[in-house]
């Protein structure tokens, strides 16, 4: 497996470099949600992953193998004021858990289904889509945020 890249958190600032989550960057002020999440594609590829939730249009994601996480998971803890504990680490099916707001710890973060529009060439002869959706929790926090 290449490497997943590197995850850092300084001046109030995320920022993501993985081949496999692509480039990006956010600030702690603007997070709504924080929580992991993981698939079934592992060992081979990135399986697990730290998801980060500005509003209910989306979301970003970084690899939990990523270069410096625990560092970063720390940091950030620290200044969500939460303890951030990832807990999926042997899950090996997609499966996702809040981590923060303390008072969603724990809920899914997540809801998973096949994609409706999937043709039937697919549906006979490739790997099924899976869709992910924020679960009713997570969406509700949102709103409410809002």
């Amino acid at each position: 497996m290449e490497s997943s890249g590197r995850i850092m958190l300084a001046d109030g600032i995320v920022r993501c470099e993985s081949t496999s989550c692509g480039g990006w960057q956010m600030a702690v002020p603007d997070l709504r949600l924080v929580g992991e999440c993981t698939t079934p594609d592992g060992p081979m590829a990135d399986d697990w992953f730290i998801c980060f939730v500005i509003d209910g249009n989306g979301w970003r994601e970084a690899p939990v193998y990523a270069d410096g996480f625990e560092e970063f998971l720390e940091t950030l803890g620290k200044a969500l004021r939460h303890s951030l504990i990832c807990e999926l680490a042997n899950s090996s099916s997609f499966n996702s858990r809040i981590l923060w707001p303390a008072a969603l710890s724990g809920r899914a973060l997540f809801r998973y289904g096949n994609d409706s529009s999937d043709g039937w060439m697919r549906r006979a002869f490739l790997k099924r889509r899976t869709l992910r959706t924020f679960s009713d929790d997570a969406m509700q926090a949102l709103i409410r945020q809002n």
